[in-house]
């Protein structure tokens, strides 16, 4: 029976289990029948494949980034394989796994209108979706990094973005365009082209509101050009906003953070919700249309750190009731405000020097212009006005001559940091009075370049003193309410303001987009660095030798004192000299240099234009020419410290300037004696005169002796610029360089009889009583003031050093591997310091004996370093130092050596186990430091300390370390000792004796002699 039941069942599953399959096979032919058919597909990357089918899907699948190719239309390029069958294309899929969308892989699709992309995609490539024109919306995941160029130019349609999380959205870089040519373009939209997008949604919700993370350091182009953003947060890192940033965007407020420097083209174009601005002090630029359009604008705010508007920048704001143009702007582009129909009142400053076309076109209400500034400088202005703008010429202009100004206590506008800085600011009344200071406040663009360190008023004067914590350059802006000016000043802050660089390593840095090679060096700019190396292959060796080289650049110098380029040989002798002239440019008052007797007007900065040294009243140029020779390296310096030519040239010139003034120069004014070649004569002579070198064999401190009775109080009176006079007279004398200036006074073409030159260099303190009292002391006043205040200033060194060598104030390096060791970019920067106090504790503390042995003999210790791109470096391996031994260490008695120490952190010496070449002293180092050398005598190896460690040589590149400490006379160290001892005495002839026959040898080996 059951298996009956089996059976039957069996009967009756078999024809059930075939119609399954038939149906199953019918189901498959259906679907099959339905099915797109492939009209073509292959491969579009190493592991990426593509199928576009007849109904217009084009699928991307596989793992990774798709293949790149170029575009269309452009010759015989590479196109993508389906690019024939691109009109049939209406959807793209990218599936998962897909990383990358290649170059122009779907340009020039015109129906597609959806595009799916996957969560694993990073980079959109260039031109990838170039002419999609029907696509409406596009969503980006999350994890994408890069959109290239053109990657949605010409999608004409598109208006929404869809995206995920809007941290992600700021980290992606848009790439920006470029021309045909590759070179950056000016109109042709300089952004990536997606964001003609009208609308941004977040997970489907629209953008309204949003706060940039912090970090960002961009607002990229385009960016937030979204019509439904109304409030935006930007933080402190935010330095630049590109061009169209927030274009077309609903923002109906927007605050800018101190941290911005730029504001781009477009920025704000036809943000027609925005109704006030505030651009911070900060901001330098403003770029083309950047608020153009902003129909509802009542009112904005430039500050005086702003130097440049771009064209039609305000045009066609037509709320704008009033502009007041920043005392840093000193010209206006054309159409800057055109069409501002409602704008009545303009108020400028006598910085602006011209007015472009149409700056204030078709302003038709325009009725009055406020001017500060003279009557003379008004109708200097007018005449640089373009005469299409009627409406300003034709206004009622209000002369205001009462000058906002700004005073410091340092000209030259650098410090170092840690150093300090006074700024001073009120409204002149008259020659001798300032106004109500109350009114009076003041904006720090940087506060980390810069601390507040006090403030207070004072004689009708606001005062505040930073101090530099910061390497950098930074902006303050002072603003009276009372008179509603505004002056924005730059300080500049530097580390220590020495820099060395080798002739290839120069750097080129760029300000307000404009190239420079050193900015602000104690009042010095250089631009335009360009240099010529001659150099040859050694026929034995076949390695490159260097011959000089030819170095060109343009010296800006803002001081009213001359800066000097001094050439030294590899051996660190003075060979050549070039000096900078110093301004010219005079005022008529004391007052218009000082203030109540505590300060300097601020000269060539009080626009805040960090380019206006180049102006014509804010430096004098120098175009410097000149040869370095193989080994050697320049010097450019204003710092009398660091030249003791400078020093004297400055003095004299000084000397002179004041005794023309006094009118004890026969027959001669000082505008006549101005117009002289007298100071580059002297120049001349100080270089090849035997006085000069002998001062400095003799150890004379120049400087000292020429600055004795000058400080930093800036304090000018008839007694102190007298007294100063008569002091600089003495010392040149005692110097015997009066011949010197007699000669080159001749050569310049001013006559002198012998009993006139006498008369000429008599007391000058009586006589500039009266020259006070006709106020024509400025140039004098300003002169001292800046060489006041250039010491301690800096200098620039730079070498012409090649293969394995590296030289500077006569103390050599030499690779010891390889001949062509060291980078061509590194150069070897010397200093002879002197060893203060401060640093001798530390190596007492640090070690008794140590101090035993630095401070018992005859000492130089020099501070040796390589540098690279303006930065100390360490060098990998062994190197030679090879220092030529003083002259007084050399002459040594009898039986003395000469030990080198390297002065560690910590305080301890090491031994250098140096030994003796010729007339140097070599040893190896894998470290450079501090380094000492120090000269023994007979008596002191055996234990006599002679205490010279605080020896101040007089060469010009001395570095301080620390506070100054006296002199100690090392002459007499010992001698009574050696005279109350009969005995002693007879035991060294003895000894004295017996080593004779032992002092050739010793000769040959140490090459001293007595």
């Amino acid at each position: 029976m059951n298996e009956k039941i089996t059976y039957l069942s069996q009967r009756m599953i078999y024809p059930f289990a075939y119609m399954v399959i038939v149906i199953i096979m019918l189901i498959s032919l259906s679907i099959n029948a339905q099915a797109a058919d492939i009209v073509v597909s292959g491969e579009c990357g190493e592991n990426v494949s593509f199928v576009l089918d007849s109904e217009g899907t084009l699928t991307i699948s596989g793992e990774g980034a798709m293949e790149n190719y170029q575009i269309y239309s452009f010759g015989d390029f590479k196109y993508s394989p389906w690019m024939e069958h691109k009109d049939s294309v209406v959807r793209i899929v990218v599936e998962e796994g897909i990383t990358s969308i290649g170059d122009y892989a779907f340009q020039y699709h015109p129906n597609v209108t959806d595009i799916s992309l996957p969560e694993s995609l990073t980079r959109i490539g260039v031109g990838a979706f170039l002419f999609c024109e029907n696509l409406t919306s596009i969503s980006i995941p999350p994890k994408v990094e890069f959109i290239g160029r053109l990657a949605f130019d010409g999608d004409t349609k598109l208006k929404d973005v869809h995206i995920k999380d809007l941290d992600a959205w700021f980290d992606i870089e848009f790439q920006p365009r470029l021309t045909a040519f590759g070179s950056p373009t000016e109109d042709f939209c300089q952004a990536n082209p997606l964001w003609v997008a009208d609308n941004l949604y977040l997970n489907g919700e629209p953008v309204t509101e949003v706060v940039i993370p912090e970090g960002t350091t961009t607002i990229a182009p385009y960016l937030l050009s979204i019509s439904t953003l109304k409030k935006v947060v930007i933080p402190e890192s935010v330095t630049k906003i590109e061009e169209g940033a927030f274009e077309g965007s609903g923002l109906t407020e927007i605050s800018i953070p101190e941290s911005v420097t730029h504001i781009g083209k477009r920025a704000f174009y036809f943000c027609k919700e925005l109704t006030s601005v505030e651009i911070p002090n900060s901001v330098t630029s403003i770029g083309d249309w950047a608020f153009a359009d902003c129909k509802n604008l009542t009112s904005v705010e430039i500050p005086d750190s702003v130097t440049h508007i771009g064209t039609l920048a305000f045009g066609y704001c037509d709320a704008l009731t009033e502009i007041v143009i920043p005392a840093g702007v000193t010209k206006l582009e054309q159409n800057v405000f055109y069409s501002c129909d409602n704008i009545s009142s303009v108020t400028v400053s006598n910085t602006l020097a011209s007015i472009d076309k149409n700056a204030f076109g078709s302003c038709y209400l325009l009725k009055d212009v406020y001017y500060y500034g003279t009557e003379e400088q008004w109708d200097t202005l007018k005449s640089n006005t373009d005469s299409s703008n009627t409406y300003f010429l034709d206004a009622t202009v209000h002369i205001k001559d009462e000058p906002f100004i700004v005073l410091s206590d340092i000209p030259s506008m650098n410090i170092e940091i840690g150093d300090t800085i006074t700024l001073s600011a009120g409204v002149r009344v008259d020659q001798n009075t300032f106004g109500n200071a109350s009114g009076v406040t003041f904006q720090l663009a940087n506060g980390s370049t810069l601390d507040i360190v006090d403030s207070g008023t004072e004689d009708g004067l606001f005062w505040v003193r930073f101090k530099g914590v910061y390497a950098g350059t930074t902006y303050i802006t002072f603003h009276d309410s009372i008179s509603g000016q505004k002056v924005a000043v730059t300080v500049t802050v530097s580390e220590n303001n020495y820099f060395t660089y080798n002739i290839a390593d120069v750097p080129e840095q760029y300000i307000e987009d404009f190239p420079t090679n050193f900015y602000n060096v104690n009042g010095l700019y250089i631009d335009n660095y360009q240099c010529e190396v001659r150099s040859y292959e050694d026929p034995v060796t076949g390695a490159k030798k260097y011959y000089d080289a030819r170095v060109s650049f343009d010296v800006y110098n803002t001081n009213y004192t001359y800066a000097i380029v001094e050439v030294y040989g590899f051996n660190g002798e003075l060979t050549n000299a070039v000096l900078i002239d110093k301004r010219k440019d005079y005022t008529d008052s004391i007052y218009g240099v000082l203030g109540e007797g505590t300060a300097a007007t601020v000269r060539g900065v009080i626009t805040g234009d960090l380019l206006n040294y180049r102006g014509e009243h804010n430096s004098t140029l120098t175009s410097v020419e000149i040869d370095i020779p193989s080994d050697g390296y320049i010097k450019i310096t204003s710092d009398p410290l660091e030249s003791d030519i400078l020093a004297i040239v400055n003095c004299v010139d000084m000397f002179l300037s004041i005794k023309s003034l006094a009118g004890e120069l026969k027959g001669m004014d000082f505008t006549s004696f101005a117009d002289t070649d007298f100071a580059e004569t002297f120049t001349k002579k100080l270089v090849a005169d035997a006085a000069l070198s002998n001062l400095k064999k003799d150890g004379a401190k120049v400087f000292e002796k020429l600055f004795v009775d000058m400080g930093k109080g800036l304090v000018i009176t008839p007694k102190t610029v007298g007294d100063f006079a008569d002091t600089l007279y003495k010392q040149l004398t005692e110097l015997n360089l009066m011949d010197v200036v007699k000669d080159s006074l001749l050569a310049s073409g001013i006559s002198l009889g012998e009993n006139i030159f006498i008369e000429i260099f008599g007391k000058a303190g009586k006589a500039m009583e009266m020259v006070f009292m006709m106020g024509k002391v400025s140039h004098v006043a300003l002169a001292y003031n800046d060489l006041a205040m250039s010491l301690h200033g800096g200098a620039i060194r730079i070498s012409n050093q090649g293969g394995g060598n590296r030289s500077a104030m006569g103390v050599t390096v030499r690779a010891t591997d390889t001949y062509d060791k060291f980078d061509t970019g590194v150069a070897l920067q010397t200093y002879k310091v002197e060893l203060d106090e401060e640093l001798l504790n530390l190596v007492k503390n640090a070690d008794e004996e140590s101090y035993e042995l630095l401070t018992k003999g005859i000492s130089r210790t020099y501070e040796i370093s390589l540098m690279q791109n303006g930065k100390k470096i360490q060098h990998a391996g062994d190197v030679e130092v090879h220092i030529p031994i003083p002259e007084d260490i050399r002459s040594l008695p009898i039986g003395g050596n000469v030990k080198v120490y390297r002065i560690e952190e910590n305080g301890t010496l090491t031994d250098m186990d140096a030994v003796v070449e010729d007339d140097a002293i070599m040893f190896t180092t894998e470290h450079f430091s501090l380094y000492t050398v120090v000269g023994y005598g007979a008596d002191e190896t055996e234990g006599t300390t002679a205490d010279s460690s605080t020896d101040k040589p007089a060469t010009s590149d001395t570095k301080k370390v620390g506070n100054d400490s006296d002199p100690v006379d090392t002459d007499t160290a010992g001698n009574s000792e050696n005279k109350s001892s009969a005995a002693k005495i007879i035991l060294i002839v003895v000894l004295v004796i017996a080593a004779c026959g032992m002092v050739t040898v010793f000769m040959k080996k140490r090459n001293i002699s007595k």
